[in-house]
């Protein structure tokens, strides 16, 4: 009703009415998500059929979810009937049904409702930007750095694009240029931890200790977890200051990790003298995260390599072509095996 909404004219009123009401949807989710009281989530879900319309199956399936969590199973089993005969047309629908697909990790399902999506609104920022989770879930990491790309042209002031490409990017082993992406999430974001202690992973990459060694330092400085101490150890030992390198080793050890990454890195800095106990870290970091693929590829490697049990690798190998068909490493890895 006020002037900045009715002085649109009727095409972009009816734009801004189907985004505000896929905000109200993703709103519902998060709060259900966060085990919060679905009250004011139901409350969300009518403006949003009223946004996006009673057709909508997004909408009948998130107020599906809600009725679900208070108990209202039979209401909630007929709303999700409904759903199977509705048509599915706007790329607003297939957005939201492609997060709720990512939300529940069915990454297989979210991919072709993007591509759908896209095709019908190629200039989504938001569609581009899950495309390019489904694609780093799933280890296609060209892929990914395609999606962030289009993100970046469509957009270049946002700093989740350049960091989720600096991270497709470190995994592809192209280091110059998620170097480049994370200090352009440091343009934007100073002094952000997680783009310095991943732009130092890009400066060893390239050979510039001294550089990852600043990162780390200036990460620890900030407050940075116990593995950032491995990770300058490892930095440190490349750059032949051997008596750095083992005060930060034992300044890691002091501390159990408390987060995948943190049972990675402890894994690493102990693979060459206890292969068994960097085994048990890289364990530790997949019951927290059973889609790790470095943890999984940390694994097979140090099963190979150190402990010389090639079937228990290719084991690990198979598991890990199953989360990730399109990761080519996992295949010519078990090959050689």
């Amino acid at each position: 009703q006020q002037s900045p909404f009715a002085d649109l004219d009727e095409i972009r009123q009816r734009q801004l009415e189907r985004e505000i009401g896929s905000l109200l949807i993703l709103m519902c989710a998060s709060r259900a998500r966060e085990g919060l009281d679905v009250q004011p989530a139901l409350a969300w879900v009518e403006e949003a059929e009223r946004c996006l319309g009673t057709a909508s199956p997004v909408v009948r399936l998130q107020k599906a979810d809600l009725f679900a969590r208070q108990g209202r199973k039979a209401e909630a089993k007929s709303l999700r009937e409904q759903t199977k005969t509705l048509t599915l047309d706007s790329a607003e629908d297939m957005y939201l049904l492609a997060h709720r697909a990512t939300i529940r990790q069915e990454f297989d399902k979210a991919e072709p409702l993007l591509r759908r999506a896209i095709l019908k609104n190629p200039k989504s920022y938001w569609t581009w930007f899950l495309l390019g989770i489904c694609s780093d879930a799933q280890g296609e990491d060209r892929d990914a750095i395609a999606a962030y790309s289009t993100c970046i042209a469509l957009d270049p002031t946002f700093f989740g694009a350049y960091f989720n490409r600096g991270l497709a990017f470190l995994r592809d082993r192209e280091f110059s240029f998620a170097q480049s992406d994370f200090t352009q999430v440091l343009k934007r974001k100073p002094n952000d931890t997680k783009a310095l202690i991943n732009r130092a992973l890009a400066w060893q990459g390239v050979g510039k200790y001294d550089e990852a060694i600043q990162d780390l330092s200036q990460a620890l400085q900030q407050g940075a977890s116990t593995r950032v101490y491995f990770m300058r150890c490892r930095a440190r030992q490349r750059n032949k200051d051997s008596r750095g390198a083992k005060l930060d080793f034992t300044r890691g050890m002091r501390q159990e990790p408390t987060d995948e990454q943190g049972w990675l890195a402890r894994g690493l800095a102990r693979i060459q003298k206890n292969p068994q106990g960097a085994l048990d870290d890289f364990d530790q970091a997949l019951k927290l995260n059973p889609r790790s693929r470095a943890a999984l590829s940390n694994k097979a490697y140090v099963l190979t390599d150190f402990l010389k049990k090639p079937e228990q690798a290719i084991e690990v190998l198979t598991q890990q072509y199953r989360l990730y068909p399109t990761y080519a490493q996992a295949l010519s890895g078990r090959g050689v095996l």
